[in-house]
């Protein structure tokens, strides 16, 4: 439909002047009376808050891991005392803490580290004398997670200060995984009162270690920039 060069109103193709403005269009050129442009508005683009959405993603997390906590709680309430219910709430607590570590620590890959650790140290003490016992957090869980703090956790502090690049970080961690096995091991047999000898841990230790070699010998020659498509015949 045509308009007016003038006011831009709209004209039927059978008047001959704007009934606005009174402005003649019927002998103006196709460029001038044309199609009204009808142009897309795009609306400004609003600023992104984080804090508000990290927030809100936290407190739905809040509100779906509360609910099963309530309904546990109550449900093993009814018999007078509470039992399993105990391991179940120290799950979904343990579970609720590690999302906000995450939510909250994200940028800070160190804390972030650690306050897993504690909230997984913490869990198994939890677990452990939830039944008035201290059976195996203390000879075995504890020290578990002893080990994986002082064998996989300076790994990652150093890939994560980018200290390590991708195939020695991968090396080291590797072997690092390999000795904890061993270390597993040998606080299980001491832990059911058997001689700490490593036995089936020394097979994924030798795999670990030949598999860690392998990636040395890649980030070596990555570091002398070899070209890998034609040393791969690619």
């Amino acid at each position: 439909m045509p308009y007016c060069p003038t006011c831009a109103v709209e004209i039927e193709e059978r008047h001959l002047c704007c009934p606005l403005c009174g402005t003649e269009v019927a002998d103006q050129c196709p460029s001038v009376v044309g199609t009204y442009p009808q142009g897309q508005f795009v609306p400004p683009a609003l600023p992104f808050n984080f804090s508000s959405f990290r927030r809100k993603c936290y407190a739905v997390v809040t509100t779906l891991l509360a609910i099963p906590l309530l309904i546990v709680f109550f449900l093993d309430l009814h018999d007078g005392h509470l039992t399993w219910s105990l391991y179940v709430m120290a799950s979904i607590a343990a579970g609720w803490a590690w999302v906000g570590t995450w939510l909250y620590g994200f940028r800070k890959p160190g804390k972030l580290l650690i306050a897993q650790w504690c909230i997984t140290a913490a869990l198994l003490v939890a677990l452990d004398i939830s039944d008035r016992s201290w059976d195996w957090s203390l000879s075995l869980g504890l020290p578990l997670m002893g080990a994986v703090a002082l064998l996989v956790g300076p790994v990652l502090g150093l890939w994560f200060a980018r200290k390590l690049r991708l195939f020695n970080g991968i090396a080291a961690l590797l072997v690092s995984l390999g000795l904890l096995c061993v270390v597993t091991e040998v606080l299980i047999e001491r832990s059911m009162g058997q001689p700490p000898l490593p036995n089936w841990s020394l097979i994924p230790l030798a795999s670990s270690i030949i598999v860690a070699a392998f990636f040395v010998y890649l980030h070596i020659r990555v570091s002398k920039h070899v070209d890998f498509d034609k040393w791969f015949h690619l």
